[in-house]
């Protein structure tokens, strides 16, 4: 009963799917019908082949249809992190922490990696390139801040990354009053964010991440998007 179980639902080994299927197929013609028989030598012969038979199918060679992947990032070492990871209250609010979220390395001297530190006002990101395990280059390339009304000019700013082509492509978002509201860079009494009319523009850039570990630079400027 067992061998007929596993004759009616060969395994599904997809390394191996050609391999299993003609040799299952053959074993199956010839040696059921002796299994299949309440008695007699092909019976026992069966009892002592079938280890041997599930090692062979183990062990054919097959056909894979996967495709080799190219890695997009590499794990993160630990000198990375002794870099980058430090506390620096001359640059970020509340004693906050940077974490490095991403690594991969562009040859044997150098290497970037992206990382982000939230001060409890700001949620901020860089590119930052490494040569020779040193810091090199460093871009932003992510800023979201809680809003002040008070100010007459908002940005955020968000970021695409693209591992495989090592590029990043920024996204600033720019709410700004009308100067009709304001009065020597100021609002005037009366007014803020919340109900002055406003201008809304986008500015985009790329960077692309070089095998030197530079960081090359193109910038768009999209048209007023309403306001």
């Amino acid at each position: 009963m067992w061998f007929a179980a596993m004759a009616s639902a060969p395994p599904k080994l997809r390394p191996r799917k050609f391999g299993v299927r003609t040799f299952t197929k053959f074993e199956v013609r010839h040696s059921l019908p002796r299994f299949a028989g309440a008695a007699g030598p092909g019976r026992w012969r069966l009892f002592f082949m079938t280890p041997l038979i599930l090692v062979c199918l183990l062990l054919i060679p097959g056909r894979s249809d996967a495709k080799p992947t190219q890695l997009d990032h590499d794990s993160i070492p630990v000198w990375i992190r002794q870099i980058y990871e430090v506390k620096n209250d001359s640059e970020f609010l509340n004693s906050a922490v940077p974490v490095v979220t991403f690594y991969k390395r562009l040859s044997d001297s150098t290497s970037y990696c992206l990382y982000e530190v939230d001060d409890g006002v700001c949620h901020t990101t860089f590119v930052a390139t490494q040569k020779n395990k040193k810091k090199f280059k460093r871009s932003k390339i992510g800023n979201e801040c809680d809003e002040d009304f008070a100010n007459p000019q908002y940005s955020s700013t968000s970021f695409e990354h693209d591992p495989i082509k090592r590029s990043i492509v920024v996204t600033t978002d720019v709410e700004k009053a009308k100067e009709k509201y304001l009065a020597e860079g100021v609002f005037k009494p009366g007014y803020d964010m919340e109900n002055a009319e406003t201008i809304n523009y986008t500015l985009t850039k790329t960077i692309s991440i070089s095998l030197s570990g530079n960081l090359i630079t193109k910038t768009k400027t999209a048209a007023n998007i309403g306001g």
